[in-house]
């Protein structure tokens, strides 16, 4: 008698796998996922994006988004940079909580105006914006939270079993040393300044008085980002490839051909070139992320309800 793996258990197979190799290779991994899997994973959740309005209802949604991270590459002042990325927050949260555009305007001008009061009181607010939302916050607080919610809605127990292994996974970063070993020192010593800054900063912030590292958040890194990519490609279902436009789909291709090409190229002008994609990927889901942060709210309270004594919603 055959047996099909669920997706769940698919992925906390990736998982496991992921944090492996990260564990061994926490240098390399980071650089070849990134290069490899990234602008693939870029080129069709915008595609996917955009046949779903961007989770906004508008269409024209990517217009004032892509100004922004075309701003946000243009001026690299920190300051400006924490206003544009407020901006493209208060933008998508309008849109994507609210119809009528009244409200949309209230949401927008009150969710601006806390972030920048924010900054003012949490000076800190400025570089978990700027640095920490298109990384770490992305590739896994929000892989986490869509792993959860997906558990939650579904009620399967592997669910709740992959969403239990993918927190032990990046937790043991902080717990585990990975190995120090360079399978491509020459390649790796040479283009990992572009990770290393958000290491380093990782291991200031949370480093649990001098037990984590930029080694360790190396690999906690390797591992966020490639399991975050293997997340996206294992989701078949979702993202429906059988119904891409053709002519989409081999503009697709064409485009991660050359991506690639640029990387082998050299690794440099591969993440430059492809570093608008990159931050338009994360802003054009910052829509989805309100929502599902909004929907995994409702579905931890009405589970709360009849704890309470309150009658469960029909």
């Amino acid at each position: 008698m055959k047996t099909h793996l669920s997706i769940d258990q698919i992925n906390i197979a990736l998982m496991v796998s992921s944090c492996a190799v990260a564990y061994l290779l926490p240098f390399e991994l980071v650089l070849i996922s990134y290069a490899f899997l990234g602008p693939a994973h870029y080129l069709t959740q915008i595609s996917w994006l955009h046949d779903r309005t961007y989770f906004t209802g508008e269409k024209w949604a990517w217009i004032p988004l892509g100004l922004i991270v075309l701003a946000l590459m243009a001026l690299t002042t920190p300051g400006i940079n924490f206003v544009l990325m407020s901006l493209a927050l208060a933008i998508c949260a309008g849109l994507a909580l609210a119809k009528r555009w009244v409200v949309r305007g209230a949401i927008m001008v009150g969710l601006m105006a806390l972030l920048l009061s924010m900054r003012g009181i949490f000076p800190p607010s400025e570089t978990i914006l700027i640095m920490l939302l298109p990384t770490v916050v992305h590739i896994y607080v929000f892989t986490g939270l869509f792993i959860l919610l997906g558990a939650l809605k579904s009620g399967s127990k592997w669910g709740l079993a992959s969403f239990a292994v993918f927190v032990a996974c990046g937790v043991s970063f902080f717990f585990l040393q990975p190995s120090d070993f360079m399978l491509l020192p020459a390649f790796t010593t040479n283009n990992l300044n572009f990770f290393e800054p958000l290491a380093n900063y990782l291991a200031y912030l949370l480093s649990f008085g001098g037990h984590v590292d930029g080694q360790a958040m190396l690999g906690f890194l390797s591992f966020a980002y490639t399991y975050h990519y293997l997340n996206w490609f294992s989701k078949t279902e979702v993202i429906k490839w059988h119904q891409i436009p053709k002519r989409r789909f081999i503009v697709i291709i064409t485009l991660y051909l050359v991506s690639i090409g640029l990387y082998l190229f050299d690794y440099k002008t591969g993440f430059m070139a492809l570093l608008f994609l990159s931050l338009l990927h994360v802003v054009l889901e910052f829509p989805l992320d309100i929502i599902t942060m909004r929907t995994l709210g409702q579905s931890l309270f009405k589970k709360r309800v009849p704890a309470q004594g309150a009658r469960p919603a029909p």
